[in-house]
């Protein structure tokens, strides 16, 4: 089930802040605890803090917005954290096999190409 996530507040002082960088993308899988996105405050840079682990189906906010507290800034798929995640090699491997072929077919027309 996708759940709205907004910006938690952070203690007393902390009303609003900007963003300075949002460090997930749209399929990430994220753990509860993991660093989202960098709020830029009075007092410095903050890393907001995931509430909960799933996977990002939406993005709301984007470098540079100001933000207050309990402003949407991403819809979440919960429990989506499970699912096993891609690894690098993995998709290396999967782009190595798919551009193999592309490379046999361009290097036959190179060689017919060369005969004619």
């Amino acid at each position: 089930m996708a759940t709205e996530w907004t910006l938690p507040g952070m203690g007393d002082s902390f009303k609003s802040g900007t963003v300075a960088n949002v460090l997930v993308s749209v399929g990430d899988a994220i753990e509860e605890g993991q660093d989202i996105l960098e709020l830029e405050v009075d007092k410095g840079v903050l890393p907001v803090p995931a509430t909960a682990s799933g996977v990002v189906q939406e993005i709301h906010v984007k470098n540079g917005d100001k933000l207050e507290v309990g402003a949407k800034i991403f819809t979440v798929e919960a429990g989506g954290a499970s699912q096993p995640a891609a690894t690098p090699q993995a998709a290396a491997s999967q782009a190595a096999s798919s551009a193999a072929p592309a490379a046999a077919s361009n290097g036959s027309a190179a060689a017919d190409g060369a005969s004619s």
